[in-house]
């Protein structure tokens, strides 16, 4: 797991992280960086991690960000750092932004919206 969070942190010097505002890689790297650094146990960082990839998928979605799946998916996977880190308040406030976003693109009966629901009903 360590090993995994350190071919991250490569990763996100190849890219120019934080530096790099945008970039093709850079979503895709901010995603894997903050699963492995949650799987490390790293809970602030992987915050920080997808808390920046929220800040530059809204910075970058066409037309309103809160209709992006990808916001919501990023939404959730903070929600499941947080869960990890014992903010289940945090969490709960992720989860009620997401689940509205995933279900209007890609509908209430997709596998991502009822999981996210269900996430949302077990704290």
């Amino acid at each position: 797991v360590g090993e995994a969070a350190a071919a991250a942190d490569s990763l996100l010097k190849e890219v120019g992280y934080p530096q790099v505002a945008h970039g093709p890689a850079l979503l895709s790297v901010l995603i894997q960086a903050a699963e492995a650094q949650r799987a490390a146990g790293n809970f602030e960082f992987a915050e920080k991690l997808a808390t920046d990839l929220i800040a530059r998928l809204d910075e970058t979605s066409v037309g309103n960000p809160k209709d992006n799946v990808e916001v919501g998916r990023a939404y959730v996977q903070r929600a499941e750092i947080r869960l990890d880190a014992g903010d289940a308040t945090g969490a709960r406030r992720d989860l009620e932004r997401a689940i509205p976003i995933i279900e209007q693109g890609l509908g209430e009966a997709h596998d991502e919206s009822r999981e996210a629901r269900e996430l949302l009903k077990n704290l």
